[in-house]
């Protein structure tokens, strides 16, 4: 499966929003877009993979079996710098012209554009 970093982004929002209350249990409850189930689940333990989040699995690397607890300090920390649609837009082109989108320099490319806004850039 591809990462794709629109839905990672998306993914960390949701999570935050439905934090503790029950919903995020082995992705089957989350519903975003037109995603698929598969491609939510995979993108799961992409973000426990990263520490982004931290989760529980039962059973192996079985996405069906990941129960999530919530966000981590590091997903916290990228979801503040993609919160913004512009920050996020602007990132993503800058990445594009640069052939790429990693995550290491995705954090420091919005980290670069919110220094910019704030005149310290």
């Amino acid at each position: 499966m591809k990462r794709d970093m629109d839905l990672v982004r998306m993914l960390l929002t949701y999570i935050e929003e439905n934090d503790g209350d029950g919903l995020v249990r082995n992705g089957n409850s989350i519903s975003i877009d037109d995603r698929s189930l598969r491609e939510i689940q995979g993108h799961l333990l992409i973000l426990l993979d990263a520490s982004l989040i931290y989760g529980q699995q039962r059973d192996g690397r079985n996405p069906q079996n990941l129960n999530l607890v919530r966000l981590t300090w590091s997903g916290h920390e990228f979801l503040d710098s993609a919160r913004d649609d512009g920050n996020w837009e602007k990132a993503r082109e800058r990445m594009a012209r640069a052939g790429g989108f990693t995550f290491e320099i995705a954090k420091q490319v919005l980290q670069q554009i919110i220094l910019e806004r704030l005149g310290m850039g």
